[in-house]
């Protein structure tokens, strides 16, 4: 094997490093990617560059189609920030005003649906309007006369979690909230965020309704940004041990599986409940409270939220046989029957007598 030569190896090296200094830029938070181009793709992103030496309008154009587009920029003349259709005057969809330094930095954010401008460091956004019909499209800097610098173009929809916050979520306070599931806080565990990603955990996604959509909120340092997750999972099944129940007894619902059960609802007010494997128990006392009829009862647990149906009915009331008031009706029948036939007899026997004496 031969050895390499020293202007050789010197060579290769410089090689690597400009390779280096190529590639690694391109590579952004496990395969996302920042690029300085001026046209991309992309349905939600985050697109910022700074714009200096100029005049006149600049900013971005986004959900660019062969007949459509969207224009976002800002006007250093007149100092305004404006949102168009198509760049026509008359399909003005949002303007403000807006303080620009001769040199500044703009930030759009494009979030289902909702595009934001922010404009220099702020992180109180210059305009923020729904872009309605907007489906994704080309993307790229509109710098007019200005001259163009530092463009970075992240894509927040990643196939690697659920949404991509880059270095906006890389600070304290981050957090993410649930918002079909009314705004709840989730948990440490119940997400991660790691290289800029944020991926809702497997084991919390159990814990909601199976093969629904939830709409979740990444809260960063910049900005809020939503996206959605469909759950994906076989929930366990409940089903109520009898028919009917009388309110003096204990209800007992039966899992298909076993599950953890979180918390148990009756028609959408909680209570205490007790678990022993797949059957879940609901005391008399819970029950007592409860109307007639059909109620429902929801199961929270780490396989689903099932729901069952339970019938209620009052309470059996044991009635001993009623004591008979004595009248001694039929001792008087008897007597005036019987008295009737002495007195009978008596004036038959008077009767006779006289008859006899004539």
């Amino acid at each position: 094997m031969k050895s390499v030569k020293i202007k050789e190896l010197i060579l290769i090296v410089a090689a690597a490093m400009i390779i280096a200094s190529v590639a690694l830029p391109l590579v952004f938070a496990g395969g996302l990617r920042a690029r300085a181009a001026q046209s991309e793709e992309g349905i939600n992103f985050i697109y910022s560059a700074e714009f200096s030496s100029g005049s006149g309008k600049c900013g971005f154009i986004f959900g660019e189609t062969d007949d459509n587009y969207l224009s976002i920029a800002v006007d250093a003349d007149s100092e305004q920030v404006s949102l168009t259709r198509n760049g026509e005057t008359d399909d003005l969809l949002k303007v403000c005003d807006c303080d620009l330094s001769e040199q500044f930095k703009l930030t759009l954010v494009v979030n289902e649906g909702v595009a934001k401008l922010f404009v220099g460091d702020s992180k109180i956004a210059a305009i923020v309007c729904a872009a309605e019909g907007y489906a994704g499209g080309g993307v790229r800097i509109d710098g007019g006369s200005y001259t163009v610098a530092n463009p970075l173009f992240i894509k927040t929809d990643t196939p690697d979690g659920d949404i991509y916050v880059g270095g906006f979520g890389n600070y304290d306070g981050f957090k993410v909230v649930n918002i079909t599931d009314g705004n709840s806080l989730l948990k440490d565990g119940e997400y991660e965020l790691e290289g800029g990603v944020v991926t809702i955990s497997d084991a919390y996604l159990r814990t909601l309704e199976a093969d629904a959509e939830y709409r979740f909120r990444a809260v960063t340092s910049l900005t809020d940004l939503d996206f959605s997750v469909t759950t994906d999972f076989t929930a366990v099944n409940a089903s109520s041990a009898i028919s009917k129940y009388y309110k003096d007894n204990d209800v007992t619902i039966i899992l298909s599986s076993t599950a953890s059960v979180k918390k148990l609802q009756i028609d959408g007010k909680d209570c205490t409940f007790t678990q022993s494997g797949s059957r879940v128990v609901i005391t008399s006392e819970e029950i007592a409270g409860l109307a007639t009829g059909n109620h429902t009862v929801k199961l929270y647990t780490d396989k689903g939220r099932p729901e069952t149906s339970i019938n209620i009915s009052e309470s059996v009331e044991t009635l001993t046989e009623p004591v008979e008031k004595v009248t001694h009706v039929f001792l008087w029948v008897d007597l005036a029957i019987f008295g009737a036939a002495i007195l009978g007899y008596a004036a038959f026997a008077i009767v006779k007598r006289v008859r006899g004496k004539k």
